[in-house]
This record gives C-alpha cells, sequence and structure tokens, in this order.
C-alpha cells in the first residue's frame, strides 16, 4: 500500500493547498485503489481521509463539503482533527467560526471570532464573519463597523459591500444601503443578492415599477439558482406587479 500511495501526500497536498475542491487531483490518486468507490467528490473526499489520516488540506477540504451540505458536526470533527497540525491555519479557523454560527452556537462563534481577531486585527475575513454574527444577534451597530472595517481592508469583495446594504436597510438608511447594493454589483455585477437589496428598497418606498425592473434584471441571471429561488422571485415580480396595477 505505502509503494502505491507514496505520492499521494505530496501530490495533493501541492493541489489541495492551493484549491481545497480540486476534485480532479482526489479522483485520480483514489482511482488508484483497488477498492471500488463513489465517484462523487464527498466519497472520494471521505476515502481520501482514510488512506491519508490526519492529512490537513483533505480534511479542510472535507470540512468544506460537510459545510456545503449542512452536515456541521461532521465538519465541525474534521476541522478539529486538523487545527491541532496545523494550529495557526486562518483559514481553517475562519471556516471554523462559520460553521459554528451555521450550526446557531452563536455565543461560541463570537468567542472564537474574538480570539482570532486578537492576533490577526487586521484580517477581512474575521470581521466579516463577526459582522455577520452581531447582525444574527440583532447588535445592528456593531455589524455596520465590523463590515465597514472588512470593506476597508478589502474593497474588492462584493459581498461586503451587500452585507453592509443589508444592515443599513434594517437601520433604517436606505440612501446608504442603496449606494452599497450599487456599489457591489460594481465590484462584482452580477451579485444576485445585491438586486434582492434593490429590489427590497423599491418596495419599501412603494416603487413597484422599479422593484419590476430590478426583477427584470436580476431573473435571467439566476437561471442556474435552484427552483425554490427562482419560483420565489417569480412570485415577487408577480405581487409586485399586482400592487403596481392597484397603485395606478
Amino acid at each position: 500500500m505505502e509503494t502505491s500511495f507514496g505520492p499521494f501526500k505530496e501530490w495533493s497536498t501541492r493541489a489541495l493547498e492551493i484549491r481545497p475542491h480540486f476534485a480532479g487531483l482526489v479522483r485520480n490518486l483514489v482511482s488508484k485503489s483497488p477498492h471500488p468507490i463513489s465517484r462523487s467528490l464527498l466519497s472520494d473526499l471521505e476515502h481520501a481521509a482514510k488512506l491519508a489520516p490526519g492529512h490537513g488540506p483533505i480534511l479542510y477540504a472535507l470540512a468544506m463539503e460537510y459545510a456545503a451540505i449542512g452536515e456541521t458536526r461532521k465538519a465541525l470533527a474534521a476541522i478539529d482533527e486538523s487545527l491541532p497540525l496545523d494550529p495557526e491555519n486562518i483559514a481553517l479557523r475562519v471556516l471554523r467560526i462559520g460553521i459554528l454560527r451555521d450550526s446557531e452556537r452563536l455565543d461560541d462563534a463570537l468567542a472564537e471570532a474574538n480570539r482570532l481577531m486578537a492576533s490577526n486585527p487586521d484580517l477581512a475575513a474575521v470581521y466579516h464573519q463577526r459582522g455577520l454574527l452581531y447582525e444574527m444577534t440583532g447588535q445592528l451597530p456593531k455589524a455596520l463597523t465590523d463590515l465597514s472595517k472588512a470593506i476597508e481592508l478589502a474593497p474588492s469583495v462584493g459581498e461586503f459591500w451587500w452585507l453592509r446594504a443589508r444592515v443599513h436597510r434594517k437601520l433604517g438608511d436606505r440612501t446608504a444601503a442603496k449606494a452599497d447594493a450599487s456599489r457591489a454589483l460594481e465590484v462584482h455585477p452580477g451579485t444576485l443578492q445585491a438586486y434582492d437589496i434593490l429590489g427590497q428598497l423599491c418596495a419599501d418606498d412603494g416603487d413597484y415599477a422599479g422593484a419590476i425592473r430590478v426583477l427584470d434584471l436580476k431573473i435571467p441571471l439566476g437561471a442556474n439558482q435552484p427552483d425554490d429561488y427562482r419560483a420565489n422571485d417569480y412570485a415577487v415580480r408577480g405581487i409586485a406587479w399586482y400592487q403596481l396595477k392597484d397603485w395606478n
């Protein structure tokens, strides 16, 4: 087995450190196994983790996949297995904050974010995560402060702009919300969440014609989104049209 898989750690480390979701590499290596395996990425990563236990990049990729399908317990287990191997791995620690948040362990997530921020005060990703936590717990001014710091540190990340736009809207500052949502589209054209906020702002003002215009821009961009997501857009457009007719 050692002869067959001797290069495994070296090859997979090089590729997975660059792209943790590099399925092709994992599949290529795992296909050398004499045992039949699933061709799905998750199954390949699980198998790879058994072939190379304690392999940090594979555990990181596995945690990402578990998190993506809502398997938060397994995701945390993979991260907690990997962290002792690389305790200063910031990507792992940021991912852990997000998974704790998704598990609704908000106090634990906030404590983790504060610990990471204490030793890394200039990480946009940590301000982003803590800003989300503050928003989820209703601490909107603190959320605004953290998201503003994230934008200051990484102004080219469109997600930070539309997240701050959402907080502005919740705080009642619609002018700032519109400016941030528009900026998100400048930074990253096609950001669906920014269109959502712009449409909501139009509806808030009773501008249903404006909401329809925003939806007509957004809907073609979301053609590959899940059915529920697209159905919601169609329903909202129908409601906006109905409201528009009533107003006229």
